[in-house]
């Protein structure tokens, strides 16, 4: 690496990377001395402002030059950068200030992880040092990882940096041959270095979530035309699923489609098994909204039947538990992995077998007072710093309550959800590594991991709201399980297509209240279950007119359903006997 001093004020570094000058600066307000690999400072009582900028181009040389008499500017637009994103976008307050403190900075992390570089732009892993080797550690784009920070993405309103990571996975997308649709899982910022191309696509679940992404996007902002301007893309993806199957069992087959999170190999993962089901249910809706009927009933088909097999043929008998995957000779493999969460975040599951292992996962053989396991302590592979063996990682946690929400289970999806909040404020200050130990409460990996702030947004407003709007049909569905904990709770700033909502719920021990407010934007119809664990008497007024209640049974107690058009605002008001 090539070292100059243009002033004592700035430092510039450079190296030849294929062809290219790569170009590396540090500004200070206070002179710096470089030597040996060490900068030095000389420490006063005034701030010391240190900047950064790099890349491959001579903008990046007048960046540097622009804030050299000011770095501090640079921290004055960033400051007000952030101050505009965390407004325009979901806000929390509740009773509980971990929860806000957590909410707030899951936030700010997320959206350190949307870069744009000559590529596109579009979501990295997150960020770790370079260890041995020349590149930033997980700060290439993902397509895996990308899916799961693009759903707290919506969940927050920010819709077009989704878009944006959409398209540049279509960009990349394959487009012949035998792996035609195929989306990547890795993609180095430095990809036209890169002389090999196809390390980027070895993932077999990257391409179906890509499917469940652009119908996601389109449901949470209204835009349709993305679908119809995307359609062959959609398509070439889950007609490459269905090439996957290789031996005609409607399940995509590991190897050749590539490998999972587990980076297992062995024919059928059930959280792939589960990804696909999902896909062709979205990919059914997409069809059907499109006029392909015929496409929309086949998927729809399969996905039913995939359904049945992921309750019966991957179901456990004996252990009350599901199979982690199918091996080649058509067996099923009894481990206990922390996988079957996947079909239990999308309701994939019967509802008994759901209660049983969903009970298993809230056991000390999963879950420690700081996340969720990998792999059951009960295994024989456990393995505390097993990556896939027994680590805890925080966006397992959040599956874990995500899936303990949605699934009558709120106490111990409260308890995972501020299991990952407590993280923002014990490592790499405001943000939540990529795992732990599975015996010890010590972190390990990337120190600011995209998925883990996630799961910090998700089951928040995916598991204890149960949000699951439409823009495209101007319908909102929500699921609500409040835990008694939580005596306050207000969202503000809820975007779903041009509607603008608000979310507050009160809990004054024998009476509760919840609000739910449009503040702009179009009539949307409300489908709205709430469990009523603590209360026996409801009252709801939607737009000043009184709604009717009906009542079902869950397996966490009664829940009280209404359907409403609400043009304004919606209340229910609780109380007990």
């Amino acid at each position: 690496m090539k070292y100059q001093k243009d002033s004592p004020y700035l430092l510039h570094f450079s190296r030849l990377t294929g062809g290219k000058e790569l170009k590396f600066f540090i500004l200070s307000n206070k002179a710096m001395n470089y030597e040996d690999g060490r900068i030095e400072i000389e420490v006063s009582d005034a701030d010391i402002c240190l900047a950064f900028c790099g890349g491959v181009g001579e903008e990046y040389e007048e960046m540097a030059k622009r804030y050299l008499d000011k770095p501090e500017l640079l921290l004055k637009e960033n400051e007000r950068y952030e101050n505009e994103f965390q407004a325009r976008t979901t806000e929390v307050r509740t009773s509980n200030p971990l929860l806000d403190e957590a909410f707030y900075w899951a936030k700010a992390g997320l959206d350190k992880c949307f870069v744009e570089t000559a590529l596109g732009k579009g979501f990295v892993a997150g960020y770790h040092m370079a260890g041995d080797g020349n590149r930033p550690g997980f700060a290439w784009y993902f397509g895996r990882d990308s899916f799961w920070m693009g759903l707290a993405f919506l969940s927050i309103g920010d819709f077009s940096k989704v878009k944006d990571n959409l398209l540049l996975q279509k960009r990349f997308q394959i487009k012949e041959g035998n792996n035609k649709g195929k989306i990547y899982h890795e993609l180095s910022l430095a990809h036209s270095f890169v002389p090999d191309p196809s390390y980027s696509y070895v993932a077999g679940d990257s391409t179906p979530l890509y499917v469940i992404l652009c119908s996601e996007y389109a449901k949470w902002s209204g835009d349709r035309e993305f679908l119809e301007e995307n359609w062959e893309s959609i398509k070439d993806a889950l007609d490459w699923c269905e090439r996957m199957d290789v031996d005609g069992d409607l399940l995509i087959d590991n190897p050749p489609a590539g490998h999972q999170w587990f980076d297992y190999g062995e024919k059928n993962m059930i959280d792939l098994v589960a990804i696909w089901q999902k896909a062709l249910e979205e990919g059914a809706y997409i069809a059907r909204l499109l006029g392909k009927e015929d496409l929309a009933r086949k998927w729809e088909d399969i996905a039913r039947k995939i359904k049945r097999i992921l309750n019966e043929d991957f179901w456990n008998a004996k252990r009350n538990f599901f199979y982690d995957r199918k091996l080649p000779d058509g067996s099923f493999l009894d481990l206990a992995t922390c996988n079957p969460l996947i079909p239990l975040l999308w309701r994939e599951i019967e509802e008994n077998k759901a209660e049983t292992a969903l009970s298993y996962f809230a056991s000390p053989s999963f879950t420690t007072d700081w996340g969720v396991r990998t792999t059951s302590k009960d295994e024989r592979i456990y393995n505390p710093w097993g990556y896939h063996e027994g680590t805890v990682w925080p966006l397992v946690t959040g599956w874990a309550s995500w899936a303990q929400f949605v699934n009558c289970h709120p106490i111990d999806g409260y308890a995972n959800l501020l299991r990952n909040a407590k993280m923002t404020r014990d490592f790499c200050l405001g943000y939540i590594p990529e795992i732990l130990n599975g015996d010890r409460y010590e972190a390990g990996g990337c120190p600011l991991q995209g998925w883990s702030e996630a799961m910090v947004i998700l089951p928040l407003v995916r598991g204890m709201l149960g949000l699951e709007p439409n823009a495209l049909e101007k319908r909102i569905k929500m699921t609500m399980h409040i835990p008694e904990e939580i005596a306050f709770l207000k969202l503000t700033n809820i975007t779903v297509g041009d509607s603008k909502w608000e979310i507050e719920w009160k809990n004054e021990g024998r009476r509760a209240s919840l609000k739910i407010k449009k503040e702009e934007g179009s009539t949307y119809f409300i489908e709205l279950a709430i469990s009523m664990k603590a209360f026996q008497q409801a009252e709801v007024i939607s737009d000043g007119k009184r709604i009717a209640l009906e009542k079902i049974n869950k397996p966490c107690g009664y829940h009280i359903v209404l359907r409403s058009s609400v043009d304004k605002d919606l209340s229910v008001n609780f109380s007990k006997r």
